[in-house]
């Protein structure tokens, strides 16, 4: 499962990435491929869509750009 992990704050994305890496399991794998403090915005959707991801964020929305083309790519935020 490739994830990626927006947050308000470096310590937060760090301490959640860190907690979503732990969850792996032999039967699922936890991937964080891309952390970054800020908004979560088009270039993470378009990421996301060419990786198969999800994009978790944390005290963060999405701009409304990103939040069209995740609907239209169909990527979970």
């Amino acid at each position: 499962m490739n994830i990626i992990v927006k947050g308000d704050v470096d310590g937060s994305i760090e301490a959640l990435s860190d907690s979503l890496i732990k969850l792996s399991t032999p039967e699922i794998q936890v991937n964080v491929i891309h952390k970054a403090v800020g908004q979560i915005s088009e270039g993470d959707v378009m990421l996301a869509a060419a990786s198969n991801a999800i994009i978790i964020g944390f005290q963060v929305r999405p701009s409304m750009g990103a939040r069209k083309l995740a609907e239209k790519e169909e990527i979970d935020i």
